[in-house]
Parts: C-alpha cells; structure tokens; sequence
C-alpha cells in the first residue's frame, strides 16, 4: 500500500474525530439538537446510496419549508446513512439536527419514505462528550472498511449552513504544559507517544 492510500485510510479511519468537532460546535449542550433515525419502509426502499441521498435532501427541504412556514430559521442537520451494518438490512439514516421546540411532528410528518422515525433530545456524554455519538455516526465504514468498492458505504454529510470548527494554531516552548482550564471538563488528558517523539493531547468541554 502506497504511503498516501495508507494515509488516506487513516483519515478514513478517523473520520469520527472530525464529526466530533462538528457536532460539538453546532450543537453545544445537551438538549440543543435532536437525534433522529428514519427508516426506509419496503415499499420506499432505495436502490442505491445516491437515491439515499436524493431523498433525504427531499426530506431536509421539506423540513426547511416547514419551519420557515413558522418564522424559523432553516435546519443545521449532519446525517449519515446505513445499510451493511444493519441487523434488519434495511436502509436507514441516522441524523442530528437543531431543535425548534416543535420538532417532532414536524420531522415525523416530512418523513414520507416510511412509518419508523425514532427520535429523542441530543444527550451530552458528561465523562465522553460527543464522542460516542461521532463514533456511533460514523461506525459503519470502520466496521466494513472496504470502502472503495462496497455498494452503500457512505462517510457523514452536513448541511450548508452547519458551523465549522475553528482552529487556533500558535507555537509555545518545549516545556509549555498543557492544563485544563478552571471550571472546564476533562475528556481527554494524556501523552501520546511516536517516531519523531511524544506530545500532550488534552480535550475538554467548557462549562457555559
């Protein structure tokens, strides 16, 4: 394997770690966001990951128009489709959006590919964070890996308007110690180590 193909594996591999970003800046607190699963029933069942995909942005538009019909503001929505790591092998399409307050009908009622639209309030880990939700997001291509040539393999997808996580790069002395902010939580706190050396990893929620 070519350093790139492996390196390109890799960040396939990690991709969980940048949804967790995203989805930690658009959704910044328990109760900001909605968790959602809708199913493909048997007789809307797609063919292919790309009429998955044309549905859904039929689904997020009718989402759209309804909540603009009320004076709100268009939906921030990260979805991820499923198939392969179904036990039913049914398609379906795990997704998070923002909440309105009157969110549930309205998603049950955009939904016209099937009955079965599980949904609950986004719930953040308060020892993990969004990891466990990233991960959960994003298991299916880790888990079958061949993702070059496996019919309905898919990363994550977000909407337009979804916040991007801003990066702060600034160069510090060899014996800079990274610390936790006061009042902060701890998700991660550890040395990891390499070819080239070790280096601190820290990651932590900021208590608003």
């Amino acid at each position: 394997m070519s350093t790139a193909e492996a390196q390109r594996l890799a960040n396939f591999r990690r991709s969980w770690k940048m949804l967790e970003m995203r989805i930690a800046v658009n959704f910044p607190e328990s109760g900001s966001g909605i968790v959602g699963c809708a199913t493909f029933d048997k007789d809307h069942r797609p063919r292919d990951r790309d009429a998955v995909r044309a549905r859904f942005a039929y689904f997020r538009g009718k989402v759209a128009a309804a909540r603009e019909k009320s004076g709100l503001s268009p939906p921030r929505m990260i979805w991820a489709p499923e198939v392969l790591t179904s036990r039913s092998g049914q398609w379906h399409v795990h997704f998070i959006t923002d909440s309105s307050g009157k969110d549930y009908e309205l998603l049950r009622g955009a939904w016209i590919y099937g009955r079965v639209m599980e949904l609950e309030p986004l719930r953040l880990d308060p020892e993990a964070g969004y990891e466990p939700l990233a991960r959960y997001l994003s298991k299916e291509p880790r888990a079958v890996q061949d993702f070059k040539s496996r019919e309905g393999l898919h990363g994550w997808s977000c909407s337009r308007n979804c916040l991007k996580p801003e990066l702060d790069v600034v160069t510090v002395p060899d014996d800079y110690v990274l610390r936790v902010p006061e009042g902060c939580i701890t998700l991660l706190d550890e040395t990891r180590g390499g070819e080239f050396g070790e280096f601190p990893e820290i990651e932590f929620l900021q208590c608003v």
